[in-house]
């Protein structure tokens, strides 16, 4: 992991030396997390992250909860990590093109770390930010409100990591919650997949 952050910290100006947050993992896994980075534009530090430390009620975590609740979730649930484990300076978006190719280096330790836990291969991937998505996919992604509106898991041979990916963005203002009306189609569709035997 040394020889990433190495690589990492020539690739983006934006890089943090610090300690990495670790990962969260509830008691009993139904599905995979995965955020961007811990990257924030101020000093805060995590435990884990998300600042999970903080439970639910963590304001880096927090805005997800409804749409957890819609398809049946809760923290308790998932194993949590972040695609880009080290910290930056700033939000995602704004070194959107240094981001994606620091991310390109995290992808096969992201996997390893998957497939040494021994969580199980069909355990589904909710992916919390587009950037991620434009990470994984092997082909160029569609819009954001695509995967919503037509109701589409990306499939594991469709992306690097080999496991089913959900799309299950944030967005401003509640965007994509999937507690609201408008994505009640696509949240159903979620929760009947979680409901899988996936011993």
């Amino acid at each position: 992991m040394s020889d990433v952050l190495k690589i990492v910290s020539r690739i983006s100006p934006h890089y943090v030396q610090h300690s990495l947050p670790e990962p969260y993992a509830g008691r009993d896994i139904k599905a995979i997390f995965l955020g961007a980075d811990p990257g924030t534009v101020n000093s805060q530090r995590f435990t884990y992250v998300f600042k999970l430390e903080d439970g639910e009620s963590s304001k880096y975590f927090r805005q997800f909860v409804p749409s957890l609740r819609a398809i049946g979730l809760t923290t308790d649930n998932l194993f949590v990590q972040n695609l880009c484990r080290n910290y930056f300076d700033r939000d995602t978006s704004s070194h959107k093109k240094d981001w994606l190719q620091c991310a390109a280096h995290w992808v096969p330790i992201l996997k390893k770390e998957l497939d040494e836990l021994n969580l199980n291969e069909r355990l589904p991937v909710l992916v919390s930010a587009y950037v991620i998505l434009e990470a994984l996919c092997k082909s160029p992604c569609k819009e954001p409100q695509f995967y919503y509106a037509n109701r589409v898991l990306i499939r594991k041979n469709q992306n690097l990591l080999g496991r089913t990916l959900i799309p299950f963005f944030r967005g401003g203002m509640g965007k994509y919650d999937l507690g609201k009306a408008k994505w009640s189609l696509y949240s159903k569709k979620i929760a009947k997949y979680l409901t899988q035997d996936f011993a």
